[in-house]
């Protein structure tokens, strides 16, 4: 699911299908997936295939893992709209991005973990220009050797990002 983002309808049929293949049991997954484990005898595919028709969510093994947190759609503390950049940027990842794991948080909290991904990126400030809009700017953190992500570079703009994803990946 996009952005850890699904209705109460989609999330009710999921329900559905875990009472009767899977014990009852959903899990939440750090990616922001939902899992279940299936009882033995249930064809994964077809209930997959199932749920896809049921839910429209499709499945998300052929992009990469992109952990995105509310932002400012639903919290305080949030400087960018999470959600509208997180669609920006996986337009921008081409085929190598697709390996590594990234993650977009919406303030300095990094709710999604940033420094642990492959790609990091954090909503950093929010820039007056001189029309008096203000924009966001982002920090950009790579994995490091140390198994932490480190600064490598600061106050981008969003078209400075997005040229960077597009070159990461």
């Amino acid at each position: 699911m996009f952005a850890g983002k699904l209705t109460a309808e989609q999330l009710s049929i999921i329900a559905d299908s875990a009472d009767q293949n899977a014990d009852s049991v959903l899990m939440v997954t750090a990616n922001q997936n939902i899992a279940m484990q299936l009882a033995p005898g249930v064809d994964a595919d077809k209930e997959l295939n199932r749920l896809q028709q049921l839910t429209g969510l499709v499945s998300t093994t052929s992009t990469p893992t992109l952990r995105v947190c509310p932002g400012n759609h639903e919290c305080k503390m949030g400087l960018t709209a999470t959600r509208d950049i997180a669609g920006k940027l996986l337009a921008q990842i081409g085929e190598q991005g697709n390996k590594l794991t990234w993650a977009l948080s919406g303030c300095h909290n990094s709710c999604t973990q940033p420094q642990l991904a492959d790609v990091g990126i954090v909503s950093s400030a929010l820039v007056k220009g001189e029309n008096g809009e203000r924009t966001p700017r982002f920090d950009l953190y790579r994995l490091g050797a140390e198994g932490l992500g480190t600064l490598a570079e600061r106050s981008l703009t969003l078209d400075e990002l997005c040229s960077r994803v597009r070159e990461i990946g």
